[in-house]
């Protein structure tokens, strides 16, 4: 890592409440926050948020270990809005704050949002670092089980820079959209749609028919497969490891083709969890019985929007493409594809039907409203 004197002041390190209260205090009386998560999610089949990092406008950088201490008392500086919340790529941080601990932002500045929207070459934080501030990251430190306790320094360390010169890169941000007043309309506009997001639930479980090429097993094939993957959902569970570190897609189509005839043949299976391999020989052999005797499952049907909602859809998609390019944003900056389809669905015909339309918010529908009534007037 790069290092500088700015950076070599102590990590605030909080892992008790008389910490966090003591931290929480600053941040209310900060007029900003750079701020981000760490998460362990290729390391458990239950993700977790597992450290929460917030910089002060002072430069105190400030690591919460929410594995130790509640981090719900945060709920007053992040839903101020008169407090800015500093963020880079914030969609991810917000919906895993949002539903593992109702925590909600306001006043979000995202960096990302904004490199975007001034249509700088660098997105990323890693390069928009190196860039401006001259600092490199150590990439090896990507892939890292946050989970991990104790935890070590230099992971302490690489994670205090995820919003170390965040308040430096915004203000750089700030002053290039200051100069154009119709990008930081949208920018501003970006930012408060992007903090909107709430978690939708999402009806998830074992599916075979997720694996790769699952259509062109044979039948009996398939139903080994289907069993398994039944068997390894619940081993993942069991472990609090991710489906892919149990029983890797390929191993697991690799067993329903070569069934192995004896716990002993399990063991010896290096693609498997080690504890799979050592524990779960029987339930292995057994899923597979079961599943020969319960036959293939069911293809599940596709079902496909009627061909006139397609139609209009596309004819949204096109204007939104047309409309970036003539402002000089990327698509999504102008509408949501989640809005292309409630409109495609909907087609309102006047703006009183327009402004039934969820998926749309009053900016948007004042800035798009007109041209989108004349795109799907013109299909009727």
């Amino acid at each position: 890592m790069s290092e500088t004197p700015e950076t070599t002041r102590p990590v605030t390190w909080v892992d008790d409440e008389a910490g966090l209260a003591a931290l929480v205090s600053r941040m209310n009386a900060a007029p900003s926050l750079a701020l981000d998560t760490e998460s362990n999610s290729m390391h458990a089949y239950r993700e977790r948020v597992c450290l929460l990092q917030v910089t002060l406008p002072d430069g105190e950088d400030a690591v919460i270990d929410p594995l130790a201490v509640d981090p719900t008392p945060l709920a007053a500086p992040l839903g101020d809005d008169a407090i800015v919340k500093i963020m880079h790529g914030a969609d991810y941080d917000v919906l895993s704050l949002q539903r593992q601990y109702s925590l909600t932002i306001r006043n979000l500045f995202d960096t990302n949002i904004a490199a975007r929207v001034l249509q700088w070459e660098s997105r990323g934080l890693g390069a928009l670092l190196a860039e401006h501030f001259g600092f490199h990251a150590d990439k090896k430190m990507q892939r890292f089980d946050w989970g991990r306790r104790p935890l070590p320094r230099s992971a302490v360390e690489y994670a205090r820079y995820d919003t170390h010169w965040l308040h430096a890169l915004a203000q750089i941000q700030r002053e290039a959209l200051a100069a154009d007043p119709a990008r930081r309309e949208v920018f501003e506009h970006a930012c408060l749609r992007q903090a909107a997001v709430v978690p939708r639930s999402i009806a998830t479980g074992p599916d075979p028919w997720r694996i790769k090429g699952f259509l062109k097993l044979p039948a009996v094939v398939q139903a080994r497969a289907a069993a398994l993957v039944e068997l390894r959902e619940v081993l993942a569970a069991d472990l609090d490891q991710p489906l892919f570190k149990v029983m890797p897609d390929d191993a697991l189509v690799g067993l329903a083709r070569n069934p192995p005839t004896n716990a002993a043949a399990v063991a010896g299976l290096r693609r498997l969890h080690p504890r799979v391999r050592r524990a779960a020989g029987s339930r292995i052999l057994a899923a597979i019985e079961a599943g020969e005797a319960a036959g293939p499952p069911a293809r599940p049907t596709a079902t496909r929007p009627p061909a006139e909602v397609t139609a209009r859809f596309d004819a949204l998609r096109g204007w939104r493409k047309d409309t970036a390019q003539a402002h000089g944003l990327e698509p999504d900056l102008v509408l949501s594809k989640a809005a292309l389809w409630a409109l495609a669905e909907s087609d309102p015909a006047t703006e009183v039907a327009l402004a039934a339309v969820d998926e749309l918010d009053d900016w948007e529908r004042d800035r798009y409203g007109r041209a989108l009534l004349g795109v799907l007037d013109e299909l009727r």
